[in-house]
């Protein structure tokens, strides 16, 4: 599909000065927020005559280019087809900034890492799902062509993941894209199968080059440390020799690192939880399928599972059966449930990648649902590790038994549980607890619930508040209380010239925002300093709180809405922090703009000035 914004991003880009002079950019609910590394090469007079640019300003150290209601689009041209090593703004409902120094925190950045190729994950999550299906019942065989080339495209993105986190990790640390994928393609380089099985004990624990495939944490832990190698190589080899020294040095020491340290941190975990299971289970069946059930999905993530597998195929090998394979099935039942919980939670894009996890999901492929949504929100990621926690008591309680080995698990495997003192019963009913336990977790907790924001109980003081009148249903009414002023007055140029549309701005005395109009919350941005909604009529109002707020990045911001959610005037949206927003430094000012002003002739205001009451007519437009 032809990218119809391509040519405006580009021609936005040129006249800035080329991607080379872009530090970062990033967008709020109007306008392109450039830093750039040498204003006077932007063409200011050229990018103000662009199509779909309205203004361009320079503010606060930053080249602000005006878009409107399609910067979001613009923005995602300019992301998909230049090198300007850009993050957006937050622009999405969760509202928190995470704090990487958390496990919390540590789950969404290694989310983030996923986003830009989760479609493709799960579309190779669904192939993998239809071969299975396919050649468990004999429609296709494992030898044919059909089934070896869809298992190699199916596969692929698995096996080599380490690749694709290094081209997003490189990004995120800022190192070179090309040395990154050199250190990722070495750990998942088949030595294996070139050279027989290889282990070293150089330091008295061994390292295996066979482990890497499909690691996560590991890849991520290992481009960290090569962009740190990196930038110490750049600042001591001279430029002149830059291209090639560097590049050789940091494989070198990052390489070894990666093989020596990173890699053999995660075995090492992996073996003395396994070998601690197995104790465990010794003692207690029950305590150590708790226990198993509820970390191994955060084992997957950290790649330290492989170090468990293999005991479950010696299990099978020698015992004929075993026991740590169900415990494993109730993990991957609990994140695939957790995920349709979410379904009815979420909306838009989000949801369908949820409902699109679900296939793979079911085949027992849980890395959609994981990098896709469990991570990203966090909540039905923990949720699911308790649900798999209960299910793995009761497995091993009731001493739950598997006759063959097979990695993957989903339903379709039910038969390989049936057998001599194996309680199939049990795994039936756990499998039954682990799904409810997980789905109804997500369904009801699984998103935090709106936060009640502190200053909502003045929405109630009547000196305050004009009480909701039957106004006409093209009267926009004042969000906030507030010192009510004409947008010319506005310390922000793209607002008081009107650029964004017609309106009025109110200077708050109170943090609380209601609705202005009959509607639907169509934006409601991450940083929470703005919402859109589209009103039972038509109208286009945008509530921008504050000027430059939005790099706040939602500190100082309460919104109890959310993007879908049908309004009535009047109702509470959210509320901020006045003083904190002050002591920060910016201009709480906060503009009420019709951004589609060129469909309306007449704007009559009840007023223009003065002290104006929550829910106060202001302006009628027709």
């Amino acid at each position: 599909m032809a990218d119809k914004y391509k040519g405006i991003a580009t021609k936005i880009i040129d006249n800035v000065g080329g991607e080379q002079n872009v530090k970062s950019v990033v967008h709020c609910a109007t306008r392109l927020r450039f830093v750039l590394k040498d204003e006077s090469k932007a063409n200011k007079e050229v990018l103000q005559d662009i199509d779909k640019v309205m203004s361009v300003v320079q503010a606060g150290g930053q080249y602000q280019v005006v878009i409107g209601a399609e910067v979001n689009d613009v923005f995602s041209s300019i992301e998909a087809n230049f090198n300007v090593n850009n993050k957006e703004a937050k622009d999405s409902n969760e509202s928190d900034t995470p704090s990487k120094k958390s496990l919390s925190g540590l789950l969404a950045v290694i989310a983030s890492f996923f986003t830009p190729y989760i479609g493709v994950l799960t579309g190779a999550g669904i192939i993998m799902a239809l071969v299975m299906t396919l050649e468990m019942y004999g429609v296709i065989s494992d030898k044919s062509l059909t089934y070896v080339m869809l298992t190699a495209l199916s596969t692929g993105i698995f096996k080599f993941l380490p690749l694709f986190i290094a081209v997003t990790a490189a990004d995120a640390f800022k190192t070179n894209r090309f040395i990154a994928l050199a250190i990722a393609a070495a750990m998942v380089f088949p030595l294996t199968d070139a050279l027989g099985e290889l282990t070293f004990a150089p330091f008295g624990y061994t390292i295996y080059f066979d482990k890497y495939g499909g690691a996560v944490v590991p890849t991520i832990l290992a481009i960290w440390v090569t962009a740190y190698v990196e930038r110490f190589f750049k600042r001591w080899i001279p430029k002149a020799a830059q291209i090639v020294l560097v590049p050789f040095a940091t494989l070198i020491v990052a390489g070894s690192l990666a093989f020596l340290f990173i890699g053999p941190l995660g075995t090492f975990v992996g073996e003395m939880i396994s070998k601690g299971y197995s104790s465990a289970y010794g003692l207690s069946p029950m305590i150590a399928g708790a226990v198993l059930g509820g970390v191994f999905q955060l084992l997957v993530v950290f790649g330290m599972h492989w170090a468990i597998l293999p005991i479950a195929m010696i299990n099978v090998n020698t015992q004929g059966y075993d026991t740590i394979l169900p415990v494993m099935f109730m993990a991957v039942y609990g994140q695939v449930a957790a995920v349709a919980g979410m379904v009815a939670r979420l909306k838009g894009n989000d949801r369908s990648i949820a409902v699109s996890a679900l296939i793979p999901g079911f085949f027992g492929i849980t890395e959609p649902a994981l990098y896709g949504v469990n991570l990203k929100y966090k909540r039905p990621f923990i949720i699911g590790l308790i649900a798999a926690a209960v299910g793995g008591g009761i497995v091993s309680f009731f001493e739950v038994k598997i006759f063959a080995f097979t990695p993957i698990l989903n339903p379709l495997f039910y038969p390989l549980f049936i057998g001599k003192d194996s309680n199939f019963a049990a795994l039936l009913v756990a499998s039954a607890i682990t799904i409810v336990i997980a789905f109804i977790g997500a369904l009801f907790f699984g998103l935090p619930k709106p936060k009640k924001a502190e200053p909502v109980p003045a929405v109630t003081t009547p000196e305050n508040v004009v009480p909701v009148a039957n106004v006409s249903d093209s009267t926009i009414t004042s969000p906030l209380t507030g010192e009510l002023i004409p947008l010319k007055d506005v310390n922000d140029p793209v607002f008081s010239a009107e650029i964004m549309g017609k309106g009025f701005a109110v200077v708050p005395t109170e943090g609380v925002v209601t609705a202005p109009v009959d509607g639907e919350i169509v934006i409601l941005y991450g940083t929470q300093h703005a919402i859109g909604i589209k009103s039972t009529t038509g109208l286009e109002v945008l509530i921008h709180i504050g000027i430059n707020t939005v790099e706040l990045n939602g500190e100082c911001f309460t919104m109890t809405t959310e993007t879908g959610a049908t309004v009535k005037r009047g109702d509470v949206l959210g509320s901020f922090d006045i003083a904190g927003i002050k002591e920060k430094g910016y201009d709480t000012t906060t503009m009420v703009i019709v951004t589609n002003t060129a469909d309306y002739t007449d704007f009559t205001y009840a007023k223009e000035n003065g002290q104006v009451k929550m829910n106060e007519e202001v302006v009628t437009v027709k």
